[in-house]
Parts: C-alpha cells; sequence; structure tokens
C-alpha cells in the first residue's frame, strides 16, 4: 500500500532552491553595493628646472565648490553588471592645494606662511570618473595668484584629464588616472606661476 506521507512538490523544491541562491548571492554581492574608496596620491612632475627663485609664496587653503561633495564618479562591478559609487579616500581640496605646494616646491619656490608679497589660493569645481574600466578621470580646479595689497594677477581654470591603466598588480587605474589629471591641471598652474613670480 502506497505510503501516506506526503512527498515535497517538484515546484516548492525549486522554490527554495532560488530563495537559497538569492540569499547566497546578495550576502556575498553585499559589499559591492558600498561606495568604493579611491585613494589620494600625488608626486610632483618631473624633470622640472629648478631655481632659486628670490620671492616666497603664501599657499591658502583650497575650497571644494564642487556640486556634489561626496562622490567622483562611478566604477564598474565585478562581472559588468551594474556600477558602484566611487569616492575620495580623502578630503579633495586639501589633496588639490598638498599638490600645487609640492609642484612649486620643485620648482624652487618657498612655501611661506604669511609676510609675502604674493598669495595663491583656488577651488575645487569639478571631479569625475568614468563609469567604464579603462579609468579615466578628469578634474577642474579655479585658481588665483593675488599680491598681499588685493590685486589680482591671475586667475583661471585649470583642467586635467588621466587614464593610466594598472600595470602591475594591486594598482587602482582610477586613483593612477586622478593623480595624472591633477598633474596636468596643477602644472599648467606652475607654470603661470613660474611666469609672473620671480
Amino acid at each position: 500500500m502506497p505510503s501516506s506521507e506526503a512527498r515535497p512538490r517538484p515546484a516548492a523544491g525549486r522554490h527554495a532552491a532560488l530563495a537559497l541562491a538569492v540569499a547566497a548571492w546578495a550576502a556575498a554581492g553585499a559589499c559591492s553595493f558600498l561606495p568604493r574608496k579611491v585613494a589620494l596620491r600625488y608626486t610632483p612632475s618631473k624633470n622640472l628646472e629648478r631655481r632659486v627663485r628670490r620671492t616666497p609664496i603664501v599657499l591658502v587653503p583650497f575650497l571644494d565648490k564642487r556640486p556634489d561633495t561626496v562622490s567622483i564618479g562611478r566604477a564598474p562591478m565585478p562581472g559588468g553588471v551594474g556600477t558602484v559609487r566611487l569616492k575620495p579616500g580623502g578630503d579633495l581640496a586639501a589633496w588639490v592645494r598638498g599638490a600645487v605646494e609640492l609642484e612649486l616646491e620643485a620648482a624652487g619656490y618657498t612655501i611661506a606662511a604669511a609676510g609675502s608679497d604674493y598669495k595663491v589660493g583656488g577651488s575645487v569645481k569639478a571631479v569625475s570618473c568614468g563609469s567604464d574600466k579603462r579609468g579615466v578621470c578628469s578634474i577642474r580646479v579655479e585658481a588665483w595668484l593675488n599680491m598681499k595689497d588685493g590685486w589680482q594677477l591671475s586667475i583661471r581654470d585649470y583642467q586635467g584629464e588621466g587614464l593610466r591603466p594598472p600595470i602591475f598588480p594591486g594598482e587602482d587605474a582610477y586613483e593612477l588616472s586622478m593623480e595624472e589629471a591633477l598633474r596636468e591641471a596643477v602644472g599648467a598652474l606652475r607654470r603661470d606661476v613660474e611666469r609672473l613670480v620671480p
């Protein structure tokens, strides 16, 4: 005589397996939805003609005037399904100011705390990293050069774009591209300062 015990229905078994698969996928990919932080590093341009400059420069803090001060773009998720938000791994405006200081010092200028006839400052206007695997990043910085009496010698936007694919294990394309973009922008600012400040 057939057993009276109920046998699991195939449909119910498929639903249970699907539910387990979805739960496992969510657990494995939960971290993928979190913002990805991009380290902010900078080394000054190479092969600069370092000269002894007579005039020190006061470098004031830069401001962050981006419309979105949280995100710098989006990156593709592993597997190419969707994107994840990119966030700077530090203070973006302080990173730009530090890069300007390194470039000016590499060119031979002394950065003074006060008492100079020349001041440099500015703001970060835009930063964007593309959502493709190449890691293209761009940056736009407004910078000015003033005399201590308030006379403005220069004010303009400096833009840079970086595309640096990783070569060695552990390198981050967005980190490398951000640095390259900033170096292009800050290098143009340095050349203007060299032209206007003895």
